[in-house]
């Protein structure tokens, strides 16, 4: 168990953090930590020894060693996980009394925010003793409901705890972001309905495709033009301006800043928590729809259907005179049992892959798609584009399982 009471604990003390995200996303992840943390150290003189340390690629996430502030400064600003947790306390139990009396020696006033109305248990158990999810949580419900004191201006709704058992090995584990990443605020939430008709692509996975892109074309330092003729609701393009521009402080608190432990340390982080940019080489954010409908972000062009004109107007917003430029066209086109196509996605591919016509030579085009996998299955059968096509992720989106392709000219 960690004990707070040493003076060192928020800057030497290491802690074990798990940052949770999308199976098939671990490693665009791990490269956003390691960017960050060297952005961290620049930041942050002060640093003398490395903070981070036995970083590993788990299925389905990452685990880390580092101080405190830097997990804390790692959640404010990870854009492609889902969520971070801190593994605060790990012990053995094989029955339920040693449970509650390992749960008595934790300082839960350091740990437990007094805003707390309720705690919600996320329980995962595999070979151990006690495998009843729902004897454990009756367990872990009893203990807390003596912790638990509702206050008037109770602002944290819920507070998330895990608990994971292997071989009669546990994890205690606290959720650091609330909300999950793909919840940050940055879509009208008036218009909720709407957008999940009309893009169900998560923000941190859009976040996570685009940094992998980039990452890939970006090491000869060329401007960048983020081009996506099939908008729908603009996830692809607010997460390129968040890319470009850093991203501002979302509508709702992180779990982290009601902890007391954290909350009277906030001060020290002082211009960590600023936004960062993560790119300064995207210079254009172009964007259209397939129908034309109002979309709830700006978009810098028109709204226009797969046609002659889509192409002429996307070419003339990218000026030859503006020099040399990765121009990468990404689009998440329509898939999933509540989309109606009136043509094959192949067509929309050939349609939108014609944008190369305009191009001048000082341009490189590059050209991304994200469909089902069973679209994916069906154009490695088609004869004009099964050698053009290149897999770049897989991974589930909402439950369904999508790939990533690149296609070559």
């Amino acid at each position: 168990m960690i004990k707070t009471d040493h003076i060192d604990f928020w800057n030497t003390k290491l802690f074990t953090s798990f940052i949770v995200t999308p199976p098939g996303l671990e490693l665009i992840t791990e490269n956003e930590v390691q960017k960050l943390f060297k952005i961290y150290k620049k930041l942050n003189k002060s640093v003398k020894n490395d903070p981070l340390i036995n970083i590993s690629v788990e299925n389905g996430g990452i685990s880390l060693n580092a101080s405190l502030e830097t997990i804390i400064y790692l959640t404010n600003h990870l854009q492609t996980c889902t969520r971070v947790l801190l593994r605060f306390h790990s012990f053995k139990f094989k029955d339920l009394p040693t449970l509650y009396k390992e749960l008595k020696k934790i300082s839960w006033k350091s740990w437990l925010p007094k805003s707390t109305k309720k705690i919600e248990f996320n329980i995962s158990v595999k070979n151990c003793r006690i495998n009843h999810r729902g004897r454990i949580e009756n367990t872990l419900n009893d203990f807390f409901s003596q912790k638990i004191r509702t206050t008037p201006d109770s602002s944290l709704d819920v507070f998330k705890v895990y608990l994971k058992g292997i071989e009669n090995n546990f994890l205690l584990s606290l959720d650091l972001t609330g909300n999950p990443n793909w919840k940050r605020g940055t879509k009208d939430i008036s218009k909720e309905k709407e957008l999940k008709a009309i893009a169900p692509l998560k923000e941190h996975i859009a976040n996570a495709i685009l940094q992998h892109i980039i990452n890939t074309h970006s090491s000869n330092n060329s401007p960048i033009a983020i081009v996506d003729p099939c908008a729908g609701s603009g996830t692809f393009l607010i997460e390129g301006n968040i890319l470009k521009k850093g991203m501002k402080k979302p509508n709702s608190k992180k779990s982290y800043e009601e902890i007391p432990l954290i909350k009277g340390n906030l001060f020290k982080l002082k211009k960590l928590l600023n936004p960062i940019i993560y790119h300064e080489n995207i210079k254009e954010i172009i964007g259209s729809d397939l129908k034309k409908r109002e979309s709830p972000l700006i978009i810098e062009s028109d709204i226009f259907s797969p046609s002659e004109a889509l192409l002429d107007t996307i070419s003339s917003l990218i000026e030859p005179e503006k020099g040399r430029r990765n121009i990468i066209v990404l689009s998440n086109l329509p898939y999933g049992i509540r989309v109606s196509l009136e043509r094959p996605i192949k067509d929309y591919i050939i349609a939108i892959r014609k944008l190369a016509r305009a191009t001048t030579e000082k341009s490189d085009w590059f050209f991304y798609f994200l469909i089902s996998n069973s679209q994916y299955e069906k154009l490695k059968m088609d004869s004009e584009l099964a050698q053009r096509i290149i897999k770049e992720l897989s991974f589930k989106n909402g439950g369904i399982p999508v790939v990533l392709i690149q296609v070559k000219e």
